[in-house]
């Protein structure tokens, strides 16, 4: 898409800005292979991997990089966090996660409460992504009935505009009682727990204060792990934002952060100080 999706909500105010924005194109979108939807390790792999690919198209472009995400993006750019603790680039900035901050359970659990049938395919699409990682888990394991007859309909032999299917049951009906208790689902969501892992690099962590889906709770329990991990956070949440218009809510924070970051000047924290 042209418009990068987010059109002037986000991105296209840094293309203005003379920056150089490489949009990653997940494994399994448009390409053969499946995608492995809200894992933030292979989501994160993809964007490192985009950084090599960007420079062999457009040589002259910065050694200089560092990673934005918003929401299934925020959670991405967490990854490219933890990953970028063992690949030493010096050339790596720094993360902005924008409403990503949030342990995969929690934001299911959210998705779930919220009892909005609109979230359904979200929670179909998760399971598609558990299944990418672990071949061997089985949908119908963790689905309804008639949650797993839209599924094998709608998301595997379907598209994303088809995740609309799922609007038509309510929110209780999509999974099955216990699902937390399945060994690929616990597996896939220990993975996709932030903060746990070392991270490499200053990040930078938005929320809205009205989101339903990444809560402050959920961003504000990630927040703790960083600091008691030593890693240089800002956590900056905004009161009366849901997960979209946090977006360009928040959008003068993210610009004065990136810009002191190539800079070079030290990467603020807001951390609780301790004796």
């Amino acid at each position: 898409m042209t418009s990068l999706f987010y059109n002037w909500e986000g991105l296209y105010q840094y293309v203005v800005l003379g920056y150089a924005v490489v949009a990653t194109d997940y494994a399994g979108l448009g390409t053969e292979g499946r995608h492995a939807y809200l894992d933030m390790l292979s989501n994160g792999a993809d964007v490192i991997n985009s950084v090599p690919a960007a420079r062999a198209a457009v040589p002259n472009l910065s050694k200089r990089w560092l990673v934005i995400g918003h929401s299934q993006g925020g959670l991405s750019s967490l990854g490219v966090a933890q990953l970028e603790s063992s690949a030493n680039d010096p050339d790596f900035l720094g993360t902005v996660s924008l409403a990503g901050a949030s342990d995969l359970d929690d934001a299911l659990s959210a998705m779930l409460n919220a009892r909005l049938p609109v979230l359904n395919g979200l929670v179909a699409f998760w399971i598609f992504g558990a299944r990418s990682v672990y071949p061997e888990f089985e949908p119908a394991s963790a689905l309804t009935e008639k949650a797993h007859a839209l599924y094998r309909k709608s998301v595997e032999n379907g598209c994303s505009a088809a995740s609309g299917a799922f609007a038509a049951i309510r929110s209780e009906e999509m999974l099955k009682p216990g699902w937390k208790q399945n060994k690929y689902l616990r597996l896939f969501m220990e993975r996709n727990r932030p903060g746990i892992r070392p991270v490499g690099g200053p990040v930078l962590l938005l929320g809205g204060g009205d989101d339903i889906l990444f809560t402050e709770s959920a961003s504000q329990r990630v927040f703790r792990r960083f600091c008691d991990a030593g890693v240089v956070v800002q956590r900056n949440i905004y009161p009366g934002l849901g997960h979209d218009p946090l977006v360009y809510g928040s959008l003068r924070d993210q610009v004065a952060w990136i810009a002191a970051r190539f800079a070079g000047e030290p990467a603020p924290s807001n951390c609780p100080t301790t004796d």
